[in-house]
């Protein structure tokens, strides 16, 4: 290093200064400072005249003659750095001829690559003597307006990843103490770096401070919460687990364990845990009521990485794939083969949990889909649930039988048993209360097939003590249950089996066509178990067993009444939009989550009315656009695109279809369809939602001049709400901005701004406030980013998801130009993984695009040019892909990996 150190000739690494004869000779003229280190900058490569003169007297009074001056300053470097360097002229500006490796910076970058390659102990030298180098902060004379010059940001960032190197070296040779308080000091000043924290937490084990060690996880993971409204990766969270020997806190997303307690299948979900750690897909096989889909969902519930449950009852084939990426939230067009694409495509390079529920009846399509991702999805992991395996290749199989009755022992002690008892005992009845009962409950199990349905339909059955047992049960006890009811329960559960999910009392009401009282039938339905109950539900919700479901669904179909009950089902699906379109100005986020329950009954819906009652099914998609333009269900997306391209006489319809093409990025469609609409509106909403929807579609074109047309048009719309006035005057300040006018983008943003307050609208406050980050990023970029912070928080608690997408993106590029590296490492994945699902290709280039200006901002230029290099994804599959190459890079220098 002493020679190393030698052969430096020009130092950044600090104050600037040239070394000579081995000694330091600083400058104290501030001019040539700026013009040596704008010169070390582009080393070799010529700079303008014009540019080193801005940079040699910004914020100070230019010299009467600056060239002139700027001249004399190149004649004195001249000097200093003769024989080893010099200062040429060329057409194109000044050059600083100079070997690279006289460069401070340069070596030090160099020793640092080095060591990447270098056993620990040679490693260790290098490191140190590389940290050794520095004597302050690199180029402060190149700083703009209080920001770092961009090399000046890269080079703190290997300074910082030599660090992280150094300590896990140290690591490495044994020396946990030093590692551990080297890397907790860098953690005092950069908090947001996970793999910083991941090797601390290492490092404090290693010491035997296991608790500190968990407790700088919860602080990281605190501090990404409120900061940033990130979650630690999943890197961090499988070193928590290693390190502490449990499961890190359950992140949003995850599923979570089911309600009711789980008795009997202990061994089984011994096995499925561990089949799901070790294999890509398992199938869990058994019976109708064998328990298949509890015995899944207690499995995931301890998974670390996403879940989830894809529902495929209700199903076909060509459907399958749609629900898949509903279950995901992934955007699609419609059509099944769109669906498995955007599936796989969103799936590739991500760690996954999907369970797929029910797959007998749709064999073919779910084995087409998994076959697409186990080809190109290498961390997803399948869990089935099935009558069948599915046959393809790497499945393994777990089987359900009847839950074990051993006959030398007491049948009540068996698992059966335990789940008869909890079962009886939720009925509040006492039973078995004599040994009289405790005989029949013995002498039913024994004669059982005990399925773990039929074990609790028989529980319940007993319990209330309504009538005699039959001499022998019956092969089918779920069947054989639901034909013993009255006629009243038989004809209700008919109807219930329209739903698709859960539903309340109020939801029931509007399906029955007969009246009577379904509050009574829906306790005694309950009470019998032929319906379940969410006891933590503040309201109850019911829902039938996927069993009973069956056999109720077959009995409405082809029913005399099933019209009319569809018919109710389609128009309660109405009310609930219409609802909450309404609700949407008071509390969006509730508006919008009844949506969420509701989305799986509005399509069924939908594919109902589409053919029976096509005006019914305008409507309906009609009113989904007015919700929000902000926040869209992914399921009705399609819906509303598929109905607008059919139904040419439904205004609302229409636009409502052409704000579904600017969610998925089919600008052209958009266009048009905005334009149709907007020539035949006739009401208030009909225009709003037209103009707003092709001023939307003309921004995403790359027309700010058209855009803001389209919202003078829409401010002199009468008798608009405040909620949409938000809207005009937002979408205008930020075609003021692309057209670059400013000052009116500043002006008008701040008035959408005050209106949405005023308005009290979530999701519209949401967007005119990243509106308003996005205007002030351009002229002040830290202010900005404080604004695009806020903005990204309201979208998130509004559950404004486009919203939340464009301002991480924003917000992540704001955070590169200011230095804040690692924050802008981890909302830029985020965004990353957002772009992703959205699948709107302007989107995902402009976040890759971030993603290369932060891997050259943290000192990966390779990586970094990568990026740059490659066209612009011209399809979905190749955004994708490049997607996931920018996640993977900026995960390998931050640690920062999302599932």
């Amino acid at each position: 290093m002493d020679k190393a150190t030698r052969r430096v000739l020009v130092s950044v690494l600090g104050p600037p200064c040239v070394r000579r004869r081995d000694h330091d000779e600083p400058i104290a003229d501030p001019a040539l400072r700026v013009v040596l280190a704008t010169l070390l900058v582009n080393a070799n490569q010529p700079v303008s005249e014009s540019e080193l003169i801005a940079a040699a007297w910004a914020g100070t009074e230019k010299p009467a003659n600056p060239h002139d001056s700027l001249y004399t300053r190149i004649s004195r470097l001249r000097t200093l750095l003769a024989p080893d360097g010099d200062v040429t002229w060329s057409p194109a500006g000044y050059v600083l001829r100079i070997d690279p490796q006289r460069i401070d910076a340069v070596y030090f970058e160099w020793l640092i690559e080095t060591a990447r390659w270098s056993d620990p102990a040679g490693a260790v030298e290098l490191l140190t003597g590389a940290l050794t180098m520095w004597r302050g902060e690199p180029l402060p004379q190149l700083r703009d307006a209080g920001l770092d010059h961009p090399e000046a940001v890269r080079l703190k960032q290997l300074r910082l990843r030599a660090v992280e190197d150094l300590a896990i070296r140290e690591l490495q040779l044994g020396d946990p103490v030093r590692a551990a308080q080297r890397l907790l000091a860098l953690l005092e000043v950069q908090p947001h770096r996970e793999r910083a924290c991941g090797y601390a937490m290492w490092a404090l084990h290693g010491i035997g401070r296991t608790a500190d060690a968990a407790r700088q996880y919860e602080l990281l993971r605190d501090r990404l919460a409120t900061e940033l409204g990130a979650e630690p990766g999943s890197e961090l969270r499988c070193t928590y687990h290693a390190v502490t020997g449990s499961p890190p806190p359950r992140l949003r997303g995850t599923a979570a364990p089911p309600a009711s307690g789980f008795v009997g299948r202990q061994p089984e979900l011994a096995r499925l845990t561990a089949m799901l750690r070790r294999d890509g897909i398992v199938t869990v096989v058994g019976r109708p009521g064998a328990g298949k889909t509890r015995l899944a969902l207690e499995a995931v519930s301890v998974v670390a990485d996403p879940v989830a449950v894809v529902p495929l009852t209700d199903q076909d084939g060509d459907t399958v794939a749609l629900a898949v990426a509903a279950a995901l939230g992934v955007q699609t067009d419609g059509d099944g083969e769109s669906a498995a694409a955007a599936v796989t495509e969103y799936l590739i390079g991500r760690r996954q949990v999907l369970v797929l529920d029910g797959c007998e009846h749709v064999l073919y399509a779910v084995r087409g889909l998994l076959r697409r991702i186990q080809w190109r999805c290498h961390a997803v992991t399948v869990l089935a649930t099935s009558r069948v395996r599915l046959g393809l290749g790497g499945e393994q199989v777990l089987a359900l039988g009847p839950l074990p009755v051993d006959p030398a022992t007491d049948p009540l002690a068996s698992p059966a048993g335990q789940l008869f008892l909890e079962r009886a005992g939720e009925a509040g009845t006492g039973f078995p209360a004599t040994q009289a009962e405790a005989e029949l409950a013995r002498a039913v199990l024994r004669g059982l097939d005990c399925l773990p349905l039929s074990v609790e339909l028989l529980a319940a059955r007993l319990a209330s003590r309504e009538g005699q047992p039959p001499a022998q049960w019956p092969p089918d006890i779920a069947e054989w249950c639901y034909e013993d009811s009255g006629n009243a329960e038989r004809d209700l559960l008919a109807a219930l089996a329209v739903f698709h999910r859960d539903f309340d009392l109020a939801s029931c009401r509007a399906v029955v066509t007969d009246g009577g009282d379904v509050e009574s039938l829906l306790r005694r339905l309950t009470g019998a178990r032929l319906l379940t109950t969410d006891g933590t539900a503040a309201q109850a919700r019911y829902r039938l067993p996927d069993q009973l479901r069956r056999i109720a669904a077959t009995r409405l179909s082809g029913s005399d009444h099933e019209p009319k009950v569809r018919e109710r089902h389609a128009r309660w699906c109405r009310e609930t939009v219409v609802a909450a379109t309404r609700r949407a100005a008071e509390d969006f986020p509730s508006a919008a989550w009844s949506v969420h329950k509701a989305a799986t009954d509005i399509a069924g819906a939908l594919r109902w009315a589409e053919v029976e009652d096509p005006p019914l099914a305008a409507d309906v998609t009609g009113h989904l656009g007015l919700l929000s333009p902000y926040r869209c269900e992914p399921g009705l997306l399609a819906w509303r695109l598929r109905v607008a391209r059919t139904d040419t006489e439904h205004a609302l319809a229409v636009a409502s279809g052409a704000g579904a093409a600017v969610h998925l990025g089919h600008v052209e469609e958009a266009l048009r369809l905005a334009t149709k609409a907007a020539e035949s509106a006739t009401t208030t909403e009909e225009r709003y939602l037209a103009l707003h929807s092709l001023a939307s579609a003309r921004l995403l074109w790359g027309d700010p001049v058209g855009a803001a047309a389209s919202c003078a048009e829409l401010t002199a719309v009468p008798d608009l709400t405040e909620r949409c006035r938000v809207d005009a005057l937002a979408l205008s300040a930020l075609a003021a901005a692309r057209k670059g006018s400013h000052d009116e983008a500043r002006r008008t943003a701040a008035d959408a701004v005050g209106l949405a307050e005023a308005s009290g609208a979530a999701d519209r406050l949401a967007f005119a406030r990243y509106v308003e980050g996005e205007v002030r990023v351009r002229t002040d970029t830290a202010a900005g980013a404080a604004i695009l912070r806020t903005a990204r928080a309201q979208a998130v608690a509004a559950g404004a998801a486009v919203v939340n997408r464009w301002a991480t993106t924003t917000l992540a590029a704001a955070l590169v130009r200011l230095g804040r590296v690692p924050e802008a490492a981890k909302l830029l994945q985020e965004a990353l993984w957002h772009c992703r699902r959205a699948r709107v290709l302007p989107d995902t280039v402009a976040a890759v695009g971030v993603a290369a200006d932060l891997l050259t901002a943290a000192g990966d230029r390779q990586a970094a040019q990568r990026l740059r290099s490659e066209p612009p994804p011209g399809d979905h599959l190749a955004a994708a892909e490049v997607a996931d190459g920018a996640a993977r890079a900026i995960a390998v220098w931050f640690g920062t990996w999302q599932p």
